[in-house]
């Protein structure tokens, strides 16, 4: 079989929640919903909403219903109507059984022995409607929008997103990023973070967790790095609460531009050596490279529905695809290698993601709803062959930005009721 076994374990998982009448007991808003067999039942929603099209609403239950389902089309209304029986829950359930299972991979990549998970946040742009405004809109960078703030902790190494957060705009990104590490989901995690995150508490927290990281400070932070002439060194901290009084390594580097930055990092020297923590902080640009298929690939900002329960529901299955989209890369690249073995290139190639996200639409679900093990099997391993036919070069120095404010989706919508 093309996949890991834990990319196969969790899409069984997966498929055995979607179709178990437990699951829908847990995850119904309301016992008598579901009960009567109708076109669109639990599972159909489920599928749909995982689905993750960002086309029309009616044209996708549309086509949905006549081509994956094979039942007869729904308007847009049922199928609204449905979605506001299932708990979002469910999808975040569906989440962190994903990144549960992608800790579990063994054919992945490590720092040291370590997953290299770093932490950052952005501002995802909100439709506009009063409940919307009322739970996620108190305050906002630009008049007249409305914006949620979402942090993600993920395994920059190999795809994964190993726990994500969608919160009101006045939740700051120290708060978000403290509730990924009280989860405390990785035993051998290394921690990135970008400037903005240095806190006391924070790396106190980490510490005390026996967790590594490396953040980069300010210019106003810590006098006993910023106060020394020398490159790399170590200074004392103290934190009361937690009784530590240990030693953290500093490290300065040079941008191309002249500028000088600065390291605080508790990983031992012998483990990894001062000419490893520019390479090492490097890897943080692969959080910043899930926010960009976050928003322009998957296209979050698309939401299907004006309410809190849409919008989550939503965010946690595109968190979700996003997982499975990076098993199937996984498996897909293993291919793609194999095919390419003895020719000798100048550069790295990975699976086109862009290309593997078009392939996936309308099979996965297909394959979800196929009753026969070996069939599936059968139709995965095709599905990955055929994402494992693009490829493109992996350009080293190259990065991506993000634009919070100025977007150009949703410049419809006056505030009014929510749907």
């Amino acid at each position: 079989m093309a996949i890991t076994t834990a990319g196969w374990k969790y899409l069984e998982q997966l498929r055995g929640k979607v179709f178990d009448y437990e699951f829908w007991g847990r995850m119904k808003e309301n016992p008598k919903d579901f009960t009567r067999v109708r076109r669109l039942g639990f599972k159909d929603v489920t599928l749909l909403v995982l689905n993750s099209s960002k086309r029309s609403n009616a044209l996708e239950t549309y086509d949905f219903m006549r081509d994956v389902t094979n039942k007869e089309p729904v308007t847009q209304e049922a199928f609204n109507q449905a979605r506001r029986k299932i708990s979002y829950k469910a999808f975040k359930e569906f989440f962190e059984d994903s990144s549960a299972a992608a800790l579990e991979e063994k054919d992945c990549l490590l720092f040291h022995g370590y997953r290299v998970i770093a932490i950052d946040g952005s501002l995802v742009l909100l439709p506009k409607s009063q409940e919307l405004v009322d739970r996620f809109g108190k305050t906002t960078p630009c008049k007249g929008k409305i914006y949620a703030r979402v942090s993600l902790a993920a395994d920059v190494l190999n795809g994964f997103l190993i726990d994500g957060e969608i919160s009101g705009h006045d939740t700051g990104e120290r708060k978000l990023a403290k509730r990924h590490i009280e989860k405390d989901l990785c035993e051998k995690a290394l921690y990135l973070f970008d400037r903005g995150y240095w806190n006391s508490e924070i790396a106190a927290s980490l510490i005390n967790k026996d967790r590594k990281f490396m953040m980069r400070i300010q210019s106003n932070h810590l006098s006993d790095v910023f106060g020394v002439d020398k490159r790399s060194g170590y200074f004392d901290f103290h934190y009361k609460e937690y009784g530590i009084k240990t030693q953290l390594r500093f490290f300065k580097f040079e941008l191309d531009s002249g500028e000088m930055e600065y390291l605080v990092t508790n990983l031992p020297e012998e483990t990894v050596p001062n000419n490893e923590l520019h390479s090492l902080y490097h890897l943080r640009w692969g959080v910043e490279t899930r926010y960009n298929e976050l928003k322009n690939l998957f296209k979050i900002e698309h939401f299907s529905g004006k309410s809190r329960q849409i919008i989550l529901q939503d965010f946690y299955a595109t968190l979700t695809i996003m997982n499975v989209t990076a098993f199937m890369i996984l498996a897909a690249n293993f291919k793609a290698k194999q095919k390419r073995k003895g020719k000798h290139n100048k550069l790295e190639y990975t699976v086109n993601k862009t290309f593997a996200v078009g392939v996936m639409r309308n099979r996965f679900v297909r394959i979800l709803l196929i009753d026969d093990p070996v069939r599936r099997v059968e139709n995965l391993d095709l599905l990955i062959s055929d994402i494992s036919k693009a490829v493109s070069a992996v350009r080293p120095g190259r990065a991506v930005s993000r634009h919070n404010c100025i977007n150009k989706i949703h410049k419809r919508h006056p505030i009014k009721n929510a749907t």
